[in-house]
């Protein structure tokens, strides 16, 4: 992961509207480290853009660009679609129907 800039744009999510992302701008960096100038008293690990938090807390996860943070919440909800759909696979065979040809699709996709 790039290491960010002093006046480097980042990204993140609203929590309050998953259509809005918010910009910020990184004013001070140090070792582990960095500080964003529209929360000044929060810091921000270098290593993963995530906030730091105490007790392991859920914190802000930013992003170097939108589409970063797009593709992440992509994946996110690929996976949570995945899931269910292989949850209900497994508890309902019967009445899930693909064509053999979509379960060679799948099989090769996921096959370890």
């Amino acid at each position: 992961m790039k290491k960010p800039q002093i006046n480097q744009t980042l990204y993140y999510q609203s929590s309050n509207s998953e259509a809005t992302i918010i910009e910020l701008t990184v004013c001070e960096i140090t070792r582990k480290f960095f500080k964003v100038k529209e929360y000044p008293k929060e810091k921000f690990y270098i290593s993963n853009l995530k906030q730091v938090t105490k007790n392991n807390e859920i914190g802000l996860q930013l992003y170097l660009s939108k589409q970063d943070l797009i593709d992440n919440k992509t994946k996110s909800q690929l996976e949570s679609e995945l899931c269910t759909f292989f949850w209900q696979l497994g508890r309902a065979f019967p009445e899930v129907h693909l064509s053999f040809e979509k379960l060679k699709k799948i099989y090769e996709i996921v096959k370890l």
